[in-house]
This record gives C-alpha cells, sequence and structure tokens, in this order.
C-alpha cells in the first residue's frame, strides 16, 4: 500500500511543473495523499495525532494559497 501511494504522488509531482496555472492545486493534491498513508503512522495514540496533525496542515497551507485565488479556486479547496 505504501508503494501505490508513493507512486501516485511521484506521478502528481510529475504534473506540476513551474508555471503550470494549476500548479498549487496539484500541491494540495499531492499533500492530500500522506493521509491515505495513516496505517505508517506511530501506533501511540499523541504521536498519531501529531503526525495526521501535520498531514492536514501541509493541505492547508497551500489550500490557504488558493483562497487568495479567484473564486472558484476557493470553492474548490473548501
Amino acid at each position: 500500500m505504501i508503494n501505490i501511494a508513493s507512486e501516485k504522488k511521484k506521478a502528481m509531482v510529475a504534473l506540476g511543473k513551474p508555471g503550470r496555472a494549476v500548479s498549487t492545486h496539484l500541491r494540495c493534491l499531492e499533500d492530500s495523499v500522506n493521509i491515505f498513508a495513516w496505517f505508517m503512522c506511530s501506533e501511540k495514540a499523541d504521536e498519531f495525532k501529531e503526525t495526521f496533525g501535520d498531514f492536514f496542515g501541509a493541505i492547508d497551507f497551500n489550500g490557504q494559497k488558493l483562497v487568495d485565488m479567484q473564486p472558484i479556486d476557493k470553492k474548490w479547496f473548501k
């Protein structure tokens, strides 16, 4: 399962060439792939919550860039 998530993330990274209008959208999707690798996180509840929180934080980091763009981009992110 880890290999599948890793391969898909690499494929998305390849799509996001510099200068493309959708690069921030792709970064958001790339960061969201990590959520589906939750089983790799620690079995300790506190560590798991912290790691999972980092995953969501990465999505929100690029998502906030979309909020400042056009209304359709904001709607897509929400």
